[in-house]
């Protein structure tokens, strides 16, 4: 078995800003829409189920780049985060109450502050700027 192509810091840089903007792009289409609609619990799920989709995106195409070193561990991070937040999203996929909803989609913002927080620390070693909370 062939072990990954060692890519350069500039390579793994654009595949992390390339994974990232599209869960970013999602994310914001999926806020965007929530915030148009009368926000039930229909409407609430629709959202869990779009952050849901995206995180799993973005799980999946870091999972892809080949890491190692530093990045490895960083990365590491990011995804666990990540995963964090994506199950909370299915729970309140699942959920039959508003109030349910709510508490996971609270659960699910704090591991994005998370997310985000260990993103900033892989994008500050790749030497890409960091970006604001809620965001990759």
């Amino acid at each position: 078995m062939a072990s990954p192509p060692i890519l350069s810091v500039a390579q793994l840089a654009a595949a992390y800003r390339q994974a990232a903007t599209e869960v970013n792009e999602a994310n914001h289409a999926a806020r965007a829409s929530w915030d148009r609609s009368p926000q039930t619990l229909a409407d609430a799920k629709r959202l869990a189920r779009a952050y849901a989709a995206a995180d799993l995106a973005f799980i999946r195409a870091v999972q892809a780049i080949p890491w190692y070193g530093d990045y490895k561990a960083l990365a590491r991070r990011v995804l666990s985060a990540d995963n964090r937040r994506y199950v909370v999203y299915r729970l309140a996929m699942a959920s039959t109450r508003r109030a349910d909803c709510d508490v996971y989609q609270n659960e699910a913002d704090t591991a994005n502050m998370e997310a985000s927080a260990a993103s900033n620390e892989l994008r500050i070693a790749l030497d890409l700027p960091p970006v604001p909370l809620l965001g990759r």
